[in-house]
C-alpha cells in the first residue's frame, strides 16, 4: 500500500525513508529494498538480532548483508545511507565508518 500511494502522489520530490535494521525484523530486507526499488531515496543503517530481539552493532545480528547489498544493485540506489546508532568519540565514529564499509562490501 505505501508503494501504491507514492506513486499516486507521482512527483519527483516524494520517496521513501527504508530502515534496514527495523524490516529485518518482519521478513528479508532485500526483498523490502527490491518492492521498494527506485522509491528508496535514504537508508537508516543498523544492525538486528533475530535471534536475541534486539538491535545491534550495524556488522553484529544476524541481518542478511550480502543480499542488502545485491538487493541496492538491483535497483541502482545511489542516495544516502545514514548511520541509525548511538555517536561518540573519534574511535567509536572510525568503528562506524569501519562498519559500513565492511557490510556494504565497499573495501
Amino acid at each position: 500500500k505505501f508503494v501504491q500511494f507514492v506513486d499516486e502522489i507521482n512527483s519527483p520530490w516524494v520517496g521513501m525513508q527504508f530502515d534496514i535494521g527495523n524490516h529485518w525484523k518482519y521478513g528479508s530486507a532485500g526483498d523490502w529494498i527490491r518492492a521498494l526499488g527506485r522509491r528508496i531515496v535514504k537508508l537508516d543503517v543498523k544492525g538486528f538480532s533475530r535471534a536475541k530481539n534486539e538491535f545491534t552493532q550495524i556488522d553484529g545480528g544476524d541481518l542478511d548483508w550480502p543480499d542488502v547489498c545485491q538487493a541496492l544493485l538491483e535497483i541502482k540506489y545511489t542516495g544516502w545511507a545514514a548511520a541509525e546508532v548511538n555517536g561518540g568519540n573519534l574511535a567509536a565514529l572510525r568503528e562506524i565508518s569501519d562498519q559500513m564499509t565492511r557490510v556494504f562490501e565497499l573495501a
